[in-house]
């Protein structure tokens, strides 16, 4: 008696020439899946999220303590869209200091930043300049560029590479260029100042905005 094993095996070939026979019934099932979906997509009505914080104002006969307002007014601070908004309006999301060049200056000439809503404003006891644009490709947010600023003429450079990204006049507004926008100003009109300027994106200048409210707190 002779014991023979055998073992069952799947011939490809022969499965992918079965099922290539019935392609009409494959399309039509896939074309019938689409037109589902299109028909779901068209009847099913668009669903929206939204954010919202409701400020209570606390009156003079409210039972509201000041603790409780003050955390109310803290949370509201810390909402996105507030945050977004401050951000944009103040341009928090410019982080400006000295080159190391100018580090020897500090012992000489006190410098300090402001942050207003028309421009961001760095001042020393013999120059001021005003950054009123600062428009830079997505690219370079978040990289420290050198702006050098010579008599009527301002530069920005990559640290890196030493490469001119821009340049331009000073106390003019710059609109030749879509990619950069960036309007420098300066008293007196003819300075020269090396500064460090980096453009944080959003979620960086946000979540640095809660760190330095928290710690306020």
């Amino acid at each position: 008696i002779n014991n023979s094993n055998t073992e069952d095996t799947i011939d490809l070939k022969e499965l992918f020439f079965s099922l290539l026979s019935e392609w009409k019934l494959i399309v039509l099932c896939i074309g019938i899946s689409l037109f589902m979906a299109l028909l779901y997509l068209c009847i099913t009505p668009n669903t929206y999220q939204a954010e919202a914080l409701l400020q209570v104002q606390a009156s003079p006969q409210s039972n509201m303590d000041q603790n409780q307002f003050t955390q109310s007014q803290i949370e509201i601070l810390k909402s996105n869209l507030l945050t977004e908004k401050v951000i944009n309006q103040l341009h928090l999301d410019l982080v400006i200091h000295e080159s190391p060049n100018s580090v020897l200056n500090r012992f000489y000439h006190s410098s300090q930043i402001q942050y207003t809503k028309n421009s961001v404003i760095f001042e020393n006891s013999h120059t001021s300049v005003e950054i009123k644009q600062f428009e830079i490709p997505r690219k370079f947010q978040d990289i420290p560029l050198n702006l050098q600023i010579q008599e009527q003429n301002f530069t920005l450079k990559d640290l890196t590479t030493e490469q001119i990204l821009y340049s331009g006049k000073l106390n003019q507004l710059q609109s030749n260029n879509q990619d950069w926008k960036i309007a420098v100003f300066a008293k007196p009109s003819s300075v020269k100042l090396d500064l460090y300027i980096t453009k944080q994106p959003l979620f960086i200048a946000q979540r640095q905005f809660l760190e330095n409210l928290n710690v306020s707190e």
